[in-house]
């Protein structure tokens, strides 16, 4: 860590704690480790903590335009200021149990373990999944409040597929071979309460996938956790009761970062125990996650179409205007198709030739085209910046000396068929090459391709862009705005989800709210919760979420108040009299 400074003041954090502490009986009145027997008039409180710590490890990124460095002195965010004040705010809470989520791997050994284990907690560690891994999740458990009986580790790459998603990954290929590949991870803890004998509390913690568009994933790792956690709870009570003894009192917890906000399947599935096959997010998520709408592997059949066009010309001699681009979009009639018509209600209404499936079909091609319109912008817009660099993008691309000639001039008819030839043939996509990006541009348009794009290209494909994202708004399933809460709905067209329940039944301890708990530049959105079981656990207490505007005090999260870009939770539970029922009770 370095020099470590003394955590500075924080008034935000000292209100927060204090409001538990003026609701809160004497936790610590009674002596560490006596038994509830003792002081059988005081409910036992549970203080539960969930905290997303803003890994060090992304420090890499934090100069960058835009990046937390923009708006907070490096100095601020030095590991040797940063991480102290983190430890000081998980010790001023007091938690008996905490999630966390983004640990370092580097710290874990160094810092965490050897703080946390003085302070009387012990801490159970899992790094995210693949060898480069450089944060993970950790529950931590006050030693004096719970025996640590057993951890495990769930891997959410959802194979083997769990039974209830097991047809849907296998009609979706594209997303289980991409959801595999993910390193998200949960634990499971479970504790025995030294405090409230017979009484045992599962734990949850997780740190669901990121993509903003991969709304479908995390409700499939949610749900895949869920499961897990339901198995974990009824081997609880099993054992517990083995013997014909008195059966255990089980409690639940679920908490982590779960990249969701209370619109989305996630929250809903949690909070609700269901989610139909018909839910909005399953085809949000289709046509919006580029592994599931197939999106690489249809830049690259469109590059092998081109690059098979171009070989059947004479790409030495023809004009610009003999070039037949349009081998490389799309079917324009979908994405032209009044969306009213044919996405409507589901039924095609207004078009009596157009199915249903057929609907489904066309939106998919919609999406594809605006998906590739918007990667072919942000691919090529860049690219004009650079082009009159020496060795710039174009050059860097290895164009040929056809097309290296032209550079300063720009590229267009032959010189630019000439270094697409070159670059389709080594394997360069709309995606990957600004010299492919621009012909889909223009063929998007309908448009003459050229590099640079000049001012009425670029209103045209913006023009187009928007166009597109009327479409799928109109269905219902428009792209995930990052930092903006969508309405819940259901698909306007037959089912393309799973069906996924779960007998569980949690509550949000902050309720189904909307104060943001992640705020950075052009960001603030609720991704951070923290649920409990009811029938075991009641809420006494909960330490209150800071409004936007503070959390803005100083441009965005971290600042000096707040040395994550998360909030903490931190609530309050105390275990409800009598023992145990079955789950279903």
């Amino acid at each position: 860590v370095g020099v470590v400074a003394a955590p500075p003041r924080r008034p935000v954090l000292a209100a927060r704690l204090g409001v538990l502490a003026s609701l809160e009986p004497a936790r610590e009145q009674a002596p560490e480790g006596t038994s509830l027997e003792a002081h059988p008039k005081e409910p036992p409180t549970v203080r539960v903590m969930c905290y997303n710590l803003l890994a060090d490890a992304y420090r890499r990124s934090w100069n960058e335009p835009g990046g937390v460095h923009s708006y907070c002195d490096p100095a601020i965010t030095a590991g040797g200021v940063r991480l102290p004040q983190l430890l000081s705010e998980i010790l001023a809470a007091k938690p008996d149990v905490a999630c966390l989520q983004e640990v370092d791997v580097s710290w874990v050994e160094t810092f965490w373990t050897p703080h946390l284990m003085v302070a009387g907690y012990s801490l159970s560690f899992v790094p995210k999944a693949g060898a480069t891994s450089s944060e993970g999740i950790a529950v931590l458990a006050k030693s004096s409040a719970f025996e640590v009986v057993g951890a495990r580790t769930v891997r959410l790459d959802l194979r083997p597929p769990p039974p209830q998603l097991a047809s849907y990954l296998a009609a979706n290929p594209h997303t289980a071979v991409a959801a595999s590949a993910l390193p998200t991870v949960a634990q499971i803890v479970r504790l025995r309460s030294r405090r409230a004998p017979g009484r045992m509390l599962v734990v949850a913690n997780t740190h669901l996938y990121f993509a903003n568009p991969a709304v479908h994933v995390r409700l499939m790792q949610a749900g895949a956790l869920l499961a897990e956690v339901e198995a974990e709870v009824e081997a609880c009570r099993s054992q517990g009761g083995a013997g014909g003894g008195r059966s255990t009192e089980v409690g639940v917890v679920v908490a982590g970062d779960l990249n969701a906000d209370s619109t989305d399947a996630v929250v809903q599935l949690l909070l609700e125990r269901r989610i139909v096959s018909s839910h909005r997010d399953w085809r949000i998520g289709a046509l919006h996650w580029p592994p599931s709408l197939g999106l690489a592997a249809d830049a690259g059949a469109a590059a092998q179409r081109l690059g098979d066009n171009l070989r059947r010309l004479n790409i030495e001699g023809p004009e610009s205007d003999a070039l037949d681009w349009s081998l490389l979009a799309l079917d324009r009639t979908a994405c032209d198709a009044d969306p009213a018509a044919v996405f409507g209600d589901g039924t095609a209404s207004g078009s009596p030739d157009v199915t249903s499936e057929d609907a489904g079909k066309r939106l998919r091609q919609v999406a594809l085209s605006f998906h590739r319109l918007r990667g072919a912008i942000k691919l090529v817009v860049p690219a004009q910046r650079l082009q009159r660099q020496p060795g710039g993008l174009l050059a860097e691309k290895g164009c040929d000396a056809s097309g290296e000639g032209e550079m300063d001039g720009g590229l267009a008819g032959v010189s630019l068929a000439v270094a697409a030839a070159a670059s389709v043939g080594r394997g360069e996509t709309l995606l990957t090459c600004a010299i492919v990006a621009a012909i889909e541009v223009g063929a998007q348009t309908g448009r003459p391709p050229r590099l640079p794009l000049s001012d009425q290209d670029v209103a045209a494909a913006l023009s187009r862009l928007q166009a597109l994202g009327l479409h799928l708004r109109a269905s219902q399933v428009g792209v995930p705005t990052p930092g903006t809460a969508g309405r819940p709905g259901t698909d306007c067209l037959p089912p393309c989800g799973a069906d996924l329940s779960h007998g569980l039944e949690l509550q949000s301890a902050y309720g189904v709210h909307t104060h943001p708990t992640h705020v950075t530049v052009g960001y603030a959105n609720t991704l951070d919760w923290l649920t409990f079981c009811p029938a075991a656990l009641r809420l006494r207490a909960t330490a209150p979420l800071p409004g936007e505007a503070e959390l803005r005090r100083y441009v965005a999260m971290p600042s000096v108040e707040f040395p994550s870009d998360h909030v903490s939770l931190i609530a309050d539970l105390e275990w409800r009299d009598g023992g145990g029922g079955s789950l279903a009770e």
